[in-house]
C-alpha cells in the first residue's frame, strides 16, 4: 500500500516593510545505485519522459527544469530498489524544479521552488505538494 504525506507551505511578512521571498522544497532520497535509477516528468500534454540516471553514478549533477521543460504538475523517481517516490504540486505555485543527484552519496533530490514574490505586510505566499511512496507497478 502507499504511504502519502501532504505538505502545505507558507510563508507570512509579519514586517511592516514589504519583503522578498521563495520558498524551496529540498527533499532527499536515498538511492544507493543511481544506475538503476531513473526520473519521470509529466508533460504538459500528458506524456511522460523518462531520464536515466545512470551517467551520474559517479559524480554530482543537476537539471533545471522551468518553462516548458517544468514538470505538468508531477514527477517520479524510480529508485531501482522497487520503491517508486512521486512528487505532485500545484502547477500555478511552482516555477522551477531541481533534479539534484549525486552517485557517491546515493541520494536524488527532487527540488521544489515557488515563484519570487514581494510580499507586502501581512500577505502569505504558499506550496502544496504531496509525496507519494510506492510500487512502480501501484503509481496513480
Amino acid at each position: 500500500e502507499a504511504a502519502r504525506l501532504a505538505i502545505e507551505t507558507t510563508i507570512t511578512n509579519p514586517t511592516k516593510q514589504p519583503r522578498t521571498a521563495c520558498i524551496r522544497v529540498h527533499p532527499s532520497y536515498e538511492v544507493p545505485d543511481l544506475k538503476r535509477a531513473f526520473v519521470r516528468i509529466k508533460r504538459k500534454d500528458g506524456s511522460w519522459e523518462a531520464r536515466s540516471l545512470a551517467a551520474d553514478a559517479e559524480r554530482e549533477a543537476e537539471d533545471w527544469l522551468e518553462g516548458d521543460d517544468l514538470p505538468a504538475g508531477e514527477w517520479q523517481l524510480d529508485t531501482g530498489t522497487g520503491l517508486l517516490v512521486v512528487s505532485r504540486f500545484k502547477e500555478s505555485q511552482v516555477s522551477r524544479c531541481l533534479l539534484n543527484r549525486d552517485g557517491k552519496e546515493g541520494r536524488v533530490n527532487l527540488e521544489l521552488y515557488s515563484r519570487q514574490a514581494r510580499l507586502a505586510p501581512g500577505q502569505r505566499l504558499e506550496l502544496t505538494h504531496e509525496i507519494e511512496i510506492t510500487e512502480p507497478t501501484k503509481a496513480k
